[in-house]
């Protein structure tokens, strides 16, 4: 009897150890498990950090262009369709940075109107009082009646024959695709892709536009960087490519030599 007794007890000491063992294991997992959780926390945080920082310092770069003063220029109404165009696009490139209300947009720039251009502003104003047409809601309608005033049908005519007859002569294909761009900015108009194609492509030196039309594209800016990448090719072959004059200079050097000995 004492003998089984003693093989229980032995036995329930056993299971005990085991049992130890298990929740000490147990325990270990559990903290391990923990630990893991609570660097993923940090790095999720870390990364939200991060998120923010840069977040805010696109938001103070932002803020920072907002903050710089641009003034508008003046504009006197002189009556040349250059200063006006160049002008509006000075007051667009402002208008591009600082995100103003349209009426502000308006308010701003009819502060700046001196001589002629005020007494207009004030006559367009005085007549849609008086015929009770609606008021400029927006900058884009301003800039429309402006430029019926100030830029001539006539100027525009001859803008679009001068755009027909450009071409590249002796300047650079950039050159010429910079000439072309100011004309059509001016111009205001929405090009044929065809027909833009076909006048950037009868502009071209003819070297160029040999090379250029024998390759494919869709539209006139493929076209354009296809034909500065003929220009730089044929400028490469031609440094590379040994003068004609040379090996006649070299024959009358050595009959030269020839002749002295």
């Amino acid at each position: 009897m004492e003998n089984k007794l003693d093989q229980l007890t032995s036995m329930l000491a056993a299971m005990n150890k085991r049992m130890e063992a298990m929740e000490l294991n147990i325990s270990q997992v559990q903290h391990s498990q923990s630990k893991a959780s609570k660097s993923r926390v940090s790095d999720e945080d870390e990364e939200e950090s991060d998120g923010s920082t840069k977040r805010g310092s696109t938001s103070k770069l932002d803020s920072s262009l907002n903050s710089i003063k641009l003034k508008i220029p003046a504009f006197s109404g002189k009556d040349d369709p250059e200063v006006y165009l160049d002008w509006v696009d000075q007051v667009d490139s402002i208008y591009a940075v600082h995100k103003y209300s349209e009426e502000k947009k308006m308010q701003l720039a009819v502060v700046e109107f001196t001589g002629y251009a005020r007494s207009w502003w004030n006559k367009v104003l005085a007549d849609k009082r008086r015929f009770k047409e609606a008021p400029f809601f927006t900058w884009d309608e301003m800039k429309k009646a402006m430029r019926k005033r100030f830029v001539p049908n006539y100027y525009i005519r001859d803008l679009f024959n001068q755009l027909q007859r450009i071409t590249q002569g002796n300047r650079s294909v950039s050159d010429y695709n910079r000439e072309i761009e100011v004309a059509l900015t001016r111009l205001q108009i929405d090009e044929d892709p065809e027909a833009a194609m076909a006048r950037f492509l009868g502009g071209l030196k003819r070297e160029i536009a040999n090379v250029v039309e024998l390759q494919e594209y869709e539209d006139v800016e493929e076209m354009f960087q296809k034909a500065l990448k003929v220009e730089k090719q044929l400028k490469d072959k031609s440094v590379s490519r040994p003068s004609e004059a040379t090996p006649h200079l070299l024959g009358r050097i050595l009959g030269l030599r020839n002749v002295m000995r």
